[in-house]
């Protein structure tokens, strides 16, 4: 088995390529040299997981022609849904099979087991990007004016944004009674908004969710795997 990071280091892999025998490329990565390659080496080529997000396929039916060009040059293709299916055969695909998104046969892995207070309802803000935090904190302002046992658990998506996220919730904070603490500093301490500013953590906080809002569906950016928190 060899991994090929980019199709433009594909004349690095010569001699790789040589012994290929089948080709294996996961979701949307439709690398034209790469099947054609294959193809001309006699290789057996596949596409799984296979998806076309309805956002993205007025873009792949501008270029018709070209994707109906790469599709005779994938002898499988394992769609991740009906609906990436009928799109794909739309765009030109051959034998596709709706096989279901693949990561519903992976288990997560937790790596550290953090205590679940039985008083407490844990509302995880998940995977948020630009404009969701501040979406969901004002939502949970409100909910913990009923429940008062509720508290937030926000994980932004990318690291960069840890720090503004951090500035962004001390500011919302400044005239209400509720503490903020951030993991990287305090670890899994009990408080009314907790931010994990550390990577890896989100399916130890996943484990011990009540309520799961998963980011990426409130901007435009396209909704995340519900698969990953629904396990739990």
């Amino acid at each position: 088995m060899r991994y090929l990071p980019f199709e433009t280091l594909l004349f690095a892999w010569k001699k790789n390529l040589k012994r290929l025998k089948t080709l294996v490329v996961t979701e949307a990565e439709l690398w034209f040299n790469v099947f054609d390659s294959a193809q001309k080496l006699g290789a057996k080529t596949m596409l799984i997981n296979a998806r076309i997000s309805v956002r993205s396929y007025p873009k792949y039916q501008r270029f018709s022609f070209f994707y109906a060009l790469l599709f005779k040059r994938i002898d499988l293709i394992l769609a991740q849904s009906k609906d990436d299916k009928k799109r794909l055969l739309n765009l030109g695909a051959k034998k596709v099979v709706d096989f279901l998104n693949i990561k519903r046969f992976s288990k997560p892995v937790i790596t550290s087991f953090y205590p679940k207070n039985p008083s407490a309802l844990n509302v995880i803000l998940a995977s948020t990007h630009e404009g969701e935090e501040e979406l969901g904190l004002k939502a949970f302002l409100e909910f913990k004016k009923t429940f008062k046992n509720a508290r937030l658990i926000v994980v932004p998506r990318h690291p960069e944004r840890f720090k503004s996220v951090q500035n962004l919730l001390q500011d919302a904070l400044k005239t209400t009674p509720f503490s903020l603490e951030c993991f990287s500093s305090k670890g899994f301490v009990e408080c009314d908004i907790l931010l994990v500013d550390s990577l890896g953590e989100l399916n130890n906080f996943y484990a011990i969710a009540d309520v799961v809002i998963l980011g990426g569906s409130f901007v435009k950016m396209g909704g995340h795997n519900p698969l990953e928190p629904a396990f739990f």
